[in-house]
C-alpha cells in the first residue's frame, strides 16, 4: 500500500522539488520517452497529442495555474489565424499580442495573483508572440494546426525555464532538423546535471544564507558572494539549457544554444551577444529592429537601446531592483555604442583586451547584485563588505569551514574561462564513444549529484521567470 501511495502522489500530487534534476523526473521521463519512441514511425500528429498531454502533466507538478496555459493557447491561434486573413492584419497583429502579453502582465504586477503563477509564463508568452509576429511577416505559415500549435507553446523541456524557441525550431520541416552532426543527448544532460546540482547549487546554499544577511558580511565573504552569485546564476541557467538541448535531441529536436562562454566577453553588448542568447535575439527581432535598430540617428539608437534594456528588465520583474539593473546595462551599451571606434581600436592589442575583459567582467558581477537583492541596500552592504571588514583570521576561518565552497567557485571560474572550440571539441569527443560509456558516465554524475546533494531542491533560478 505504502508503494500505491507514493506512485498516485508522484503522479497526482504537484511538487516544489519538480525539476530536471530529480529522480521523480528522470523515472517519469524513460517511461514518458519509451512511449514516444513507439510513436516515432505513426504521424507526428501522435507525438504532437502525446507530448502536449505530457507537457500539461508536466505544468500541473510544478504547480501555479496550469489549465491558463491550454485557454491561453487556443485564444492565440484564433487571432493569428483571424489576423492572417483579414484586411486589417497589423491592426489585429498588435491585438494579438497585447492578448498574448496581457497574462504575463496580470501575474507580473497583480501581488494576489503571484502565489499562482503558472510555470514559465513569461517564456510560453513569448514565443507565442514571436510566431504572430513571424506569421505576420510571413516569415512562417499559418497553416499550423492547432494541435501543433499547443505543443509549440507547452513543449515541456522549455517551459520551466526556456530557451525561447521559435516556432520554425519546432514545427518546421523535419528534414532541416537533421542537418550536421548530431550531438550526444546524453553529453549535454550530463554537462546540465553537474552544472546545476553540483556547481550551482553548492554556490547558491552559501549565497542565500549571505544574501540574507548583508548588514554583518565580512570581506571574504562579499567577495564570495558577489562571485559565487556570478558563477551560481550562470551554471544553473546553462545547466536548465544544457539538459532542456539533450532532452530535445533525444526526442528529434535540435534547439540551438542558449549561451556561449558569457564571462570571456570583452565588452557588454558582447556579453548580450553570449548571455542567454535566445532572450537577447528575441529582444532585437520583436523590439530593437522594429523600432529602428542601428539604422537611425545616434540619439535614436540609444533611445532604442533604452526602451529594449527596459522591456528586458520588465520581464525579469517589475521590482525597483529589476528596473535598475536594466538601466544601468541600457547605459553601459549606450556609452559603449558612443564610444565604439575608440573601443576598437584599443582591443586590437593584448593588454587592452585583458583590461576590456576584467572591465566587463567586473561590471557583470556588480549589475547581477542588483538582479539578485532585495534592496538597494543589501548591494550598499555587499559593497561596503567588499572594501572593509578584511582580516587574516576572517580569511583562515572561511578557508576553514568552507573549502568545499572555495574549490566550486574556483572550478567555476576555470570552466567558464573554457574556450569554446575546446568545449565543442570535449562535445564531440563524447559522442564518438561507445553508448554503454556514456551510460555509465551518466550514472557516475547521478551518484556525484547523490552525494553533494542536501536533499533539499533547489528550484532553477529563472523558473520564477
Amino acid at each position: 500500500m505504502e508503494t500505491l501511495r507514493n506512485i498516485l502522489s508522484l503522479l497526482l500530487a504537484p511538487a516544489e522539488s519538480w525539476t530536471f534534476v530529480s529522480m521523480q523526473f528522470f523515472a517519469l521521463f524513460l517511461f514518458f520517452y519509451l512511449i514516444y519512441l513507439s510513436l516515432s514511425r505513426l504521424h507526428i500528429n501522435f507525438r504532437y497529442a502525446y507530448t502536449f498531454a505530457f507537457s500539461l502533466f508536466f505544468a500541473f507538478k510544478g504547480g501555479g495555474w496550469w489549465f491558463v496555459l491550454p485557454l491561453l493557447t487556443v485564444v492565440s491561434w484564433l487571432m493569428t489565424r483571424l489576423m492572417n486573413v483579414s484586411r486589417r492584419r497589423k491592426l489585429l497583429c498588435a491585438m494579438t499580442v497585447v492578448v498574448e502579453l496581457l497574462p504575463l502582465l496580470l501575474f507580473r504586477t497583480v501581488p494576489a495573483l503571484h502565489p499562482i503563477v503558472p510555470i514559465g509564463i513569461a517564456f510560453y508568452s513569448l514565443q507565442a508572440v514571436s510566431y504572430t509576429v513571424d506569421v505576420y511577416r510571413r516569415r512562417f505559415p499559418a497553416n499550423a494546426t492547432l494541435l501543433a500549435y499547443a505543443f509549440y507553446l507547452s513543449y515541456f523541456p522549455l517551459l520551466l525555464a526556456g530557451p525561447i524557441t521559435r516556432a520554425s525550431v519546432l514545427m518546421g520541416d523535419d528534414d532541416e532538423q537533421d542537418k550536421g552532426e548530431t550531438p550526444s543527448p546524453l553529453y549535454y544532460i550530463i554537462i546540465g546535471i553537474i552544472k546545476k546540482a553540483v556547481i550551482a547549487d553548492t554556490i547558491a546554499q552559501y549565497t542565500a544564507m549571505t544574501m540574507t544577511a548583508t548588514a554583518t558580511v565580512s570581506g571574504v565573504d562579499s567577495l564570495l558572494t558577489i562571485l559565487g552569485y556570478t558563477f551560481q546564476i550562470y551554471f544553473d541557467f546553462s545547466g536548465y539549457s544544457d539538459i532542456a538541448i539533450g532532452l530535445s535531441l533525444l526526442m528529434g529536436f535540435r534547439l540551438p544554444a542558449n549561451f556561449m562562454q558569457p564571462y570571456q566577453s570583452l565588452s557588454v553588448t558582447s556579453f548580450w551577444h553570449r548571455w542567454h542568447i535566445s532572450l537577447s535575439s528575441w529582444l532585437r527581432d520583436y523590439v530593437y529592429i522594429p523600432l529602428g535598430g542601428n539604422r537611425v540617428s545616434a540619439i535614436h539608437r540609444n533611445l532604442n537601446l533604452i526602451i529594449t534594456m527596459t522591456v528586458a528588465a520588465l520581464w525579469h520583474g517589475t521590482t525597483v531592483m529589476f528596473m535598475v539593473w536594466g538601466a544601468i546595462h541600457a547605459a553601459a551599451l549606450v556609452m559603449q555604442k558612443t564610444f565604439s571606434s575608440h573601443t576598437a581600436i584599443m582591443s586590437h592589442s593584448k593588454p587592452m583586451r585583458f583590461v576590456s575583459w576584467l572591465t566587463t567582467f567586473i561590471f557583470i558581477n556588480v549589475t547581477w547584485l542588483f538582479f539578485r537583492c532585495s534592496t538597494l541596500a543589501d548591494v550598499r552592504n555587499i559593497l561596503a563588505g567588499l572594501f572593509s571588514n578584511w582580516s587574516l583570521s576572517g580569511i583562515a576561518e572561511t578557508a576553514v569551514n568552507r573549502p568545499q565552497l572555495i574549490v566550486v567557485i574556483l572550478i567555476a571560474a576555470l570552466a567558464t574561462m573554457l574556450r569554446q572550440r575546446h568545449a565543442e571539441w570535449l562535445a564531440a569527443r563524447f559522442t564518438q564513444l561507445p553508448f554503454m560509456l556514456k551510460l555509465i558516465l551518466f550514472a557516475a554524475a547521478v551518484q556525484t549529484v547523490i552525494n553533494v546533494s542536501t536533499g533539499t531542491a533547489v528550484p532553477f533560478i529563472y523558473t520564477r521567470f
